[in-house]
């Protein structure tokens, strides 16, 4: 049964498969910008936005001070994850925008 669920899944995405990571991140968006949105909508994506920066920023930074690379270390930098973290954000606001 799994199977077929996985199978049906991957036909839809067109065998794209998220990393955990990935969904991580568009958790985690869409957590910040559900609480900057108690606010407003706006300053909730936009938070979401600078912390998913600043999160890939600290990333870097911690990789240059720990291997002298500003890629390779302890943490990925991928500029992926901010998208995946803005892109929860999205959909959170959308959702309150409608």
């Amino acid at each position: 049964m799994m199977n077929i669920l996985v199978n049906t899944v991957e036909k839809i995405l067109g065998k794209m498969v998220l990393a955990q990571d990935k969904l991580a991140h568009y958790f985690y968006g869409s957590i910040i910008a559900a609480i900057g949105g108690l606010y407003s909508v706006w300053f909730g994506l936009v938070l979401c936005t600078v912390i998913a920066i600043l999160k890939e920023c600290y990333d870097a930074l911690v990789n240059h001070l720990e291997s002298g690379d500003w890629k390779s270390g302890p943490h990925s930098v991928d500029i992926m994850d901010v998208v995946f973290t803005v892109f929860g954000g999205i959909v959170v606001s959308i959702g309150r925008l409608i």
